[in-house]
């Protein structure tokens, strides 16, 4: 299975374990999404970073983006490539954009950006501006590869565009 369908998986899985329930806070969901996509990270055995004090799903806490996975190779010392970094912005428009500027200048292989959008035509208009930023970002890569999930309250359901 692709990395980002796995991944889609893995978000649907949280959504699904709380949609029927009361709403949770932004904090626990994001807390939620770093705990299944922290222990997706470490199965592959990669060094998960993104909650401090949870070793059965992260190593450690954020080094550099809300989440990401290290590789350091087999019995190195030495960072290798960051296989995923992930951005996690429910609040402004302001907010997405800069959590998604860090994601633009690094060099993971998949860039994860996680937001909320109140509707469908609210995300379409997010993933417009953010597509814009990737864009106009001169020193990026056409190998870059993003995953942009937008949690649309009029659904109260992920949507998702992938921006190779």
């Amino acid at each position: 299975m692709k990395l980002t369908d796995e991944i889609k998986a893995a978000l649907g899985k949280v959504d699904a374990e709380h949609s029927d329930g009361p709403g949770l806070s932004d904090r626990e969901w994001t807390r939620r999404i770093k705990e299944e996509l922290g222990a997706m990270g470490k199965h592959k055995g990669y060094y998960a970073y993104g909650l401090k004090g949870a070793p059965e799903h992260c190593d450690d806490g954020e080094f550099m983006f809300d989440l990401c996975w290290l590789d350091y190779g087999q019995g190195d010392t030495w960072l290798k490539r960051i296989p995923m970094a992930m951005e996690c912005e429910w609040r402004s428009a302001d907010d997405i954009d800069d959590d998604f500027l860090k994601l633009v200048v690094t060099r993971a292989d998949l860039k994860v950006m996680i937001f909320g959008a109140q509707t469908h035509a609210q995300f379409d208009e997010i993933v417009k501006r953010l597509r814009q930023w990737k864009e106009a970002f001169e020193a990026g890569s056409p190998n870059d590869e993003f995953l942009l999930c937008g949690w649309c309250g009029d659904t109260r359901a992920f949507k998702f565009h992938t921006i190779p």
